[in-house]
């Protein structure tokens, strides 16, 4: 019965893993977000875990239309940080990821990857073994 329910977790527990490192990794390719500068002018408390939270006015590089945004990280008002949007969040901009994300959604999306198979492993061997058990049981 363990072995079903370590299955079952795996097979939850490393597509999720994979998935997000996946959606961290999209962060860093050429021409997914919109670069540009976030000039504040409001800030908060956000969630305990993330600091403040500032709003501002987001301009991008290419000379678009300013559109209002949120951004974390930031603990000053009136003041001009460099960010990125990306589509799947047009209303938050973001700093621009540094090495550090970068190893992280990489050491994520391994972990994901090392979970699934690890899991499929395991299927594969329960499966031989039950089988194996039920061809050599006596008959009756």
């Amino acid at each position: 019965m363990r072995q079903r329910a370590a299955i079952f977790a795996g097979f939850i527990v490393g597509p999720v893993l994979l998935a997000l490192g996946i959606l961290w990794l999209l962060a860093f390719v050429p021409g997914i977000g919109v670069g540009g500068s976030v000039t504040t002018t409001d800030c908060g408390t956000g969630l305990p875990r993330h600091g403040p939270t500032c709003w501002g006015d987001f301009t991008p590089y290419d000379g678009g239309s300013p559109r209002p945004v949120t951004i974390d990280g930031v603990d000053e008002e009136d003041v001009t940080v460099s960010a990125v949007t990306y589509p799947w969040a047009p209303s938050q901009a973001f700093r621009p990821p540094g090495v550090g994300a970068a190893i992280g959604s990489t050491a994520l999306a391994l972990a994901g990857a090392a979970v699934l198979t690890v899991t499929i492993t395991r299927l594969v061997r329960t499966r031989r073994a039950t089988r194996r058990r039920n061809r050599f049981a006596p008959a009756g």
